[in-house]
């Protein structure tokens, strides 16, 4: 992203460190029994399925069209 300048590095940046913050919180949840493994799991494999379909391809179209420029 910062090789090709990325013009949503931040925004990106921020989802991952916000994902890690909520992966934190409900580990603690886990933990304590007020969640179960398997809600875990869900909300990460949907976390990651919707990330990968819109910030992850927006991000990699970018850089194709940046590579095309080359």
């Amino acid at each position: 992203m910062r090789l090709y300048r990325y013009p949503g590095i931040d925004s990106h940046i921020e989802e991952h460190e916000n994902l890690i913050n909520d992966l934190e919180g409900r580990k603690w949840d886990v933990k304590n029994g007020s969640l179960m493994v398997i809600q875990l799991h869900e909300f990460f494999v949907t976390w990651v399925g919707a990330h990968t379909f819109s910030s992850d391809k927006e991000m990699g179209e970018f850089i194709k069209n940046q590579r095309k420029k080359m």
